[in-house]
């Protein structure tokens, strides 16, 4: 197992950034089915070069998971979420327009959608955070036409293994 030094991320942070904001355009937002997993979870994969992406999660209302990113073998950046519909909101409006504000990747922290993306359907995805790649914390909401909050979902990660 590698053990990363501090120097690392300044080498790899944008290395990184790049790297996750293109395995998110193959994943969840995508609408693209996810494999199973042994233990009943669902995974997206992908990879490219010295660089491997996971993102397991389990349940589908409430759901929680994590996403490790991986270089040459060892994890070096991981986040972990969990998300629940609120009141009685429809699952499929919400995780529709869910689906279509992650394709609009956050420039600033690539690990989820924009501040802001009104969607197709009438609900506007609302994300905010404090960090950056390297350890970081956010907040994902969607809302309807009045304001009212129908999903939530937490977030925090950053770099692993440094020493």
């Amino acid at each position: 197992m590698i053990i990363y030094g501090k120097d690392f991320v300044k080498r790899h942070n944008g290395e990184l950034k790049n790297f996750v904001r293109e395995a998110l355009k193959h994943g969840y937002g995508m609408g693209l089915p996810p494999e199973d997993t042994f233990d009943g979870g669902s995974i997206y994969r992908y990879e490219r070069g010295d660089w491997s992406y996971q993102d397991v999660y389990y349940g589908g209302e409430p759901y929680g998971g994590m996403v490790t990113v991986t270089y040459l073998g060892s994890v070096c950046w991981t986040m972990v979420y969990f998300g629940r519909i609120v009141g009685n909101a429809s699952k499929e409006e919400v995780y529709s327009a869910l689906s279509e504000a992650l394709l609009h990747i956050n420039p600033t922290l690539p690990v989820r959608g924009p501040k802001e993306y009104f969607t197709e359907n009438g609900l506007t995805y609302h994300n905010s955070w404090n960090g950056e790649l390297k350890f970081f914390n956010g907040r994902e909401i969607i809302v309807n036409q009045n304001g009212t909050v129908r999903y939530e979902m937490y977030y925090h990660g950053g770099f692993v293994s440094l020493r």
